[in-house]
């Protein structure tokens, strides 16, 4: 389960990187909301962390965003998590698929104890 996690990490990572570094590096050493079509760093008050492609202020294309231990790497619309993307869980657990609004839609759900989910979802549950 782990080489499979690291290899799942490796391939959904690689296509933010590569797309996200055309493009130019954000003005100023700390968020702004005039960023617009730039890559930046937003460390936000409560701990959460956010790397990657800004348009017109928001989280917008490509990016990383942690949170009490969750790992977010994929695409983000209008700051929210939204398309296609990884998620990774402080126990273990993966979701690979697609989101919107932060929400889980379909995808593979991986628990660490090797079992595995494939299909829709609701409310963030299996709907399938």
């Amino acid at each position: 389960m782990k080489i499979l996690f690291i290899f799942i990490i490796f391939l959904s990572s690689f296509p933010v990187m590569s797309e996200a570094s055309s493009l130019p590096n954000c003005s100023g050493k700390s968020y702004s909301s005039s960023w617009n079509n730039c890559i930046g760093t937003h460390n936000y008050s409560n701990g959460d962390k956010y790397f990657g492609e800004y348009k017109d202020g928001w989280a917008d294309g490509k990016g990383i965003y942690t949170h009490d231990g969750r790992r977010y790497i994929g695409e983000f619309k209008n700051d929210t998590l939204t398309g296609k993307g990884l998620i990774t869980f402080p126990d273990g657990d993966v979701f690979f698929g697609e989101v919107n609004d932060g929400n889980r839609i379909y995808g593979r759900y991986f628990w660490k104890n090797g079992d595995m989910y494939v299909g829709g979802w609701q409310n963030n549950l299996k709907n399938g």
